[in-house]
């Protein structure tokens, strides 16, 4: 595949199809304000990378990325609501609820999730179909996890690496192997690359709490030192900054070995997608 990943032509994509599918002008621009707010758009940029190392078309893979990307943004709109994060910024901008108001914001963000279905179901692909539908319904699991650990005196490491497991790691283990899913890859290469980005997922949950930690407002996006306001439980909070990234560090190598051994499986090379995530190691955050 000749064209590689650039960030502005998927974007332009997303905003396109998504403004062709709603009619109302003030409705368009309330589901457009929290698409348009920025983020690296990690997960639809691994998505790409891996379905161009299976020499996949382009549309296909920015139909998936529009998925997980329209799935991610409306968690995060949930996210921002008073009874859950409580928080008045996101990506450096107001929160939807802030923008707009409370009940819009749960509104808009039913909404995207809907559309988000639209993309996958377009797809036509049954498994892909299955596979995106059970992503986001961890998801849910995993933010409802997260929900009921703050009411709770102690939690275990483990019960908070499964809570990240499900909260962050699923949605970026299918945004790594929905390509290989839909383009029918056997099985043991499927499984690869399911542990790749639990390993990943789990990696980038523990930098966003570090990053909550030690940043700014400039750099995050949203109000740093939140989950420690809030009494959230998170892997720095609990362990300690130095274990938290001695974990990071081992779930990345674990995540890079996965995806090398590919190579010995089927002879795709993964080589892209691990120049990829080694640019970005150190400026991975939830946005």
């Amino acid at each position: 595949m000749k064209e590689s990943w650039r960030k502005d032509n998927f974007e332009s994509y997303l905003y396109h199809s998504v403004e062709k599918a709603i009619n109302d002008h003030n409705w368009k621009e309330q589901i457009l304000y929290s698409l348009k707010a920025g983020g690296k758009r990690f997960r639809p940029a691994l998505s790409y990378l891996c379905g161009e190392t299976l020499s996949m078309k382009q549309e296909p893979l920015y139909s998936i990325g529009s998925a997980i990307e329209l799935l991610h943004t409306a968690s995060l709109i949930h996210d921002d609501l008073p009874e859950i994060d409580d928080d008045d910024y996101r990506r450096g901008q107001l929160s939807h609820h802030k923008q707009y108001d409370h009940g819009t914001a749960v509104v808009a963000g039913d909404y995207i999730f809907f559309l988000a279905f639209d993309f996958i179901t377009n797809l036509n692909h049954s498994k892909l179909i299955k596979y995106f539908i059970q992503s986001s319904k961890d998801l849910a699991y995993g933010e409802y996890l997260d929900i009921i650990m703050e009411d709770k005196s102690s939690v275990s490491p483990k019960a908070l690496l499964e809570m990240y497991e499900f909260k962050t790691a699923k949605l970026i283990e299918f945004s790594i192997t929905a390509p290989s899913v839909l383009s029918n890859q056997p099985q043991q290469h499927i499984q690869k690359l399911k542990r790749a980005g639990q390993m990943l997922g789990i990696a980038f949950q523990i930098l966003d709490d570090l990053k909550g930690i030690e940043g700014t407002f400039e750099k995050i996006g949203k109000t740093p030192g939140k989950d420690l306001i809030n009494g959230k439980k998170t892997i720095p909070s609990l362990l300690g900054i130095e274990s938290a990234r001695k974990i990071v560090n081992e779930k990345k190598e674990k995540c890079i070995l996965e995806l090398e051994s590919i190579k010995d499986i089927d002879g795709n090379d993964y080589c892209n997608v691990i120049n990829y995530l080694q640019s970005v190691w150190k400026n991975i955050v939830t946005a």
